[in-house]
């Protein structure tokens, strides 16, 4: 059963994801995304910086892919702390 409360998107389209962040100039902001299935479709990619504190990531997604809630997780470095945060979000197919 799909969750209605998460944001929703068809497989095979584009999805930006974007994180604010608390620190203007982390040292890093990766992003590790899985699928329901708990596999890695991104793993440690580096996040683009679009504004100060505020990182994005593209995930082209496949028509493959299945449906389910996919897990964001964000690794952001900075000063020798580090903080992680989760999001989801739930692909469906197109009928």
């Amino acid at each position: 059963m799909l969750n209605k409360l998460l944001p929703t998107f068809y497989c095979g389209t584009a999805i930006k994801i974007t994180s604010v962040l608390n620190v203007s100039t982390p040292t890093s902001a990766k992003i590790t995304i899985t699928n329901p299935s708990t596999v890695r479709v991104t793993n440690a990619q580096n996040m683009t910086a679009e504004a100060s504190g505020v990182y994005t990531y593209v995930l082209q997604s496949l028509s493959s892919w299945a449906e389910g809630d996919y897990t964001v997780t964000i690794d952001v470095g900075y000063n020798g702390y580090q903080s992680v945060t989760q999001q989801k979000f739930t692909l469906i197919h197109l009928e």
